[in-house]
């Protein structure tokens, strides 16, 4: 993932499992979560007991732990902000792994304690109606700095086989792709423009 990708250039990187509902990463990462986050944030444990080394260098985890029965109140408390906070002062990256936008509101509250904000895009998959509730926000100013990374491309052809992810900077003005076939390249990027000039035109 994201964290992954930083940690390997050497920089120092830290993730939070900030899903609360649906925890993900202690599976990604093969790690234990029966404490996390919301053991820290509920004044259970200390940092220092629910932060995890992984297996890359230079990434360290904190997963999300327990379900609580008040996901969205935890993740808005000042206690999360301050947490957020202190570890600028460490980390040069720090990453929050947020529930899918448009299913609940957490994504777009916290996106307001984030530099940059990084929508995934599952292609053939993400809903339109939750890529317009984006649209929505950026418009009127609550959202800004937001990227997507469109993932779940595929393109086969007659002895050609690509994987690649496409990414779109400054929401609908446009886009480009990466895979390993230029062709494919040239395909998936007339494509991202297309897709957020719609988006933008609403």
């Amino acid at each position: 993932n994201i964290a992954s990708l930083y940690a390997m250039t050497g920089m120092k990187t830290i993730l939070l499992g900030l899903d609360l509902r649906k925890q993900k990463i202690f599976g990604d990462f093969n790690i234990d979560n029966t404490k996390g986050i919301v053991n820290y944030l509920i004044d259970e444990m200390e940092l220092d007991e629910v932060l995890t080394k992984s297996h890359i260098e230079n990434l360290d985890l904190i997963p999300s732990g327990p379900v609580p029965p008040n996901p969205s109140e935890l993740l808005m408390t000042d206690k999360l902000q301050n947490l957020i906070k202190n570890l600028r002062q460490t980390y040069d990256i720090i990453v929050l792994d947020t529930p899918p936008v448009g299913l609940v509101t957490d994504a777009l509250e916290l996106s307001h304690a984030a530099d940059a904000t990084i929508f995934v895009v599952r292609l053939d998959y993400t809903k339109k109606g939750m890529l317009q509730v984006v649209n929505s926000k950026y418009k009127t100013g609550e959202l800004s700095n937001v990227s997507f990374l469109l993932n779940f491309y595929k393109h086969r052809g007659p002895n050609k086989y690509g994987y690649g992810y496409g990414y779109g900077y400054g929401y609908g003005y446009g886009a480009y792709g990466d895979s390993y076939l230029e062709n494919d390249h040239k395909s998936l990027s007339r494509r991202l423009k297309d897709f957020f000039r719609k988006f933008n035109q609403n």
